[in-house]
């Protein structure tokens, strides 16, 4: 089984003291580092969530000063006149757009804005990033967190949710996020390289398909992915509902209430396939005797998770292919965030005590 003690060879550290001695005063954070929202769960009991967008008045995060105006979150999308940036995102995508400034700020504001009070010497955080993060990527990750923290850790996502939610033992996690789909295979150790996959669909691709299903039906479409997204977190569904949904659609010279319920199931429905398929190449490049044991250990967490009905419509999709059992990851959005902070709470003192190190870095 896999506990915290015996994955020491697997993690990433920035450390710049020793363990600490009154566990009664200190923090543990679990930081859920995705590309559209930053979850943070702490022991004793905050759960806080906060879009990953910083936006400043000049556009230069280069140059950002202290005095500054810098703005974050959701209300940056009521600005017009702000230039967005998603630090998360821009860096997975290209390792060089953002340096370690720019994202420690976001960090520091959604530690303040989350209520965590304690002084930084009380605080110890495990930080949840991608499967497919890059060493430069959590070397920058860690290099925004040092100061914030008395120890930084940094672990697999999706390790984290196996780890937060007790699936230990075969099972396959898939995190339906935004930018993509990440499944990993959890047999009886440590995941390596190839229990991953990434797929390129996920909610920003429902997103885009609603705003194209519905341009082809109403002339002077005003629609965006933003309220495209308002949408599907509100009604997404898959399969056969019975209700109808009805939204205010912004055209040319005016917004009409409309019924949405078609475009919203085929939009939904769209990126189905896909995981489907990646679920089926993940179980049958297992060893033939986990095979049985992932197949009837499906488990679905991420923002897409919360989609009506999709955990009944995969396994459907899957009865052609022998079957499965799929379900929902309690909490699915802050499961990463929460496993994080469990295994932060459970690390051996000798782990908070090895020494400051950014270059020899490895993974869960």
């Amino acid at each position: 089984m896999v506990t915290p003690e015996n994955f020491q060879d697997g993690i990433d550290i920035v450390d710049d003291s020793v363990v600490p001695e009154d566990n009664e005063n200190i923090i543990y954070l679990g930081i859920d580092l995705g590309t559209s929202k930053i979850k943070i769960c702490t022991n004793d009991g905050i759960m806080f969530s906060e879009h990953s967008l910083i936006a400043h008045s000049d556009g230069d995060f280069s140059q950002i000063g202290d005095g500054d105006e810098i703005f974050f979150g959701k209300s940056i999308f009521e600005r017009t006149d702000l230039e967005r940036k998603w630090p998360v995102r821009d860096l997975i995508k290209d390792e060089d757009a953002v340096g370690p400034g720019c994202l420690k700020i976001l960090l520091e504001h959604c530690i303040q804005a989350a209520g965590v009070s304690a002084d930084p010497g009380q605080m110890y955080a495990m930080i949840s990033v991608p499967s497919v993060a890059s060493a430069s990527y959590k070397r920058t990750v860690l290099e925004a967190a040092r100061h914030l923290f008395r120890g930084v850790m940094i672990a697999n996502g999706l390790f984290c949710v196996a780890y937060g939610s007790q699936k230990f033992e075969g099972s396959l996690i898939i995190d339906m996020g935004t930018s993509k789909t990440d499944i990993c295979r959890i047999k009886s150790n440590i995941p390596e390289e190839e229990d991953y996959l990434s797929i390129s669909v996920a909610g920003e691709d429902v997103d885009k398909e609603l705003v194209d299903l519905l341009a082809e039906k109403y002339d002077g479409l005003k629609a965006t992915p933003e309220l495209a997204n308002g949408w599907k977190e509100s009604y997404g569904f898959v399969g056969d509902v019975d209700e109808e949904y009805k939204v205010a659609l912004p055209l040319s010279d005016s917004s009409q209430e409309m019924i949405i319920t078609e475009e919203l199931r085929l939009a939904c429905e769209s990126i189905i396939p896909d995981i489907v398929s990646g679920i089926i190449k993940m179980v049958s490049g297992a060893e033939p005797h986990f095979r049985e044991a992932l197949r009837n250990n499906i488990c679905l967490c991420g923002g897409g998770s919360k989609i009506r009905n999709v955990r009944s419509f995969i396994e459907n999709e899957l009865k052609g292919f022998g079957g499965g059992r799929v379900f929902l990851i309690d909490d699915p959005e802050f499961a990463g965030a929460y496993g994080a902070c469990r295994l932060a709470e459970k690390m051996p003192g000798e782990f908070w005590e090895r020494l400051n190190n950014c270059d020899n870095l490895k993974t869960i």
